[in-house]
């Protein structure tokens, strides 16, 4: 069973992406959600258009824990491909440390993790990725405004 990619929205809340549409931002010409059309017909991204909030909806909060789950788990390769050029998290078939690495893809669509900046891949190391995941945020030390 293949997983449902969730998409994090500004406000927390996740929705799965294709819920989503997607525009570009004119200023930083990176994609974004442009609109959310739920089920069961609320927008949640504004505040839903039912008589309850979605704060207190029920699926909601079973899609914010499952995307958690998704954000913080191992992705098998055979499952699917991080993005191109994004710091990850990598696990090894044949070593059992995890490495930061990038995944990167030339001209011909051909991919390869690779070492953190280096030009050689794990493969031309004889190390060889079986899954991934999201580099975790950094620490934010918190402060009290009080």
């Amino acid at each position: 069973m293949s997983s449902v990619k969730m998409i994090k929205l500004e406000d927390g809340d996740y929705v799965p992406e294709e819920c989503c549409t997607f525009g570009r931002n004119f200023e930083t010409g990176e994609m974004e959600v442009d609109d959310v059309t739920l089920p069961c017909g609320c927008d949640c991204s504004r505040g839903g258009t039912l008589d309850i909030s979605c704060e207190s909806c029920v699926i909601q909060k079973i899609m914010n824990e499952y995307g958690e789950q998704e954000e913080n788990r191992w992705i098998p390769v055979s499952e699917r491909l991080p993005d191109p050029d994004e710091y990850i998290l990598v696990s090894f078939e044949n070593f059992s440390v995890p490495m930061i690495s990038r995944y990167t893809v030339d001209d011909e669509d051909n991919g390869t993790f690779r070492i953190d900046d280096e030009v050689d891949s794990f493969v031309d190391n004889d190390l060889f990725v079986n899954a991934w995941m999201p580099l975790p945020k950094p620490y934010k030390e918190e402060t009290n405004n009080v």
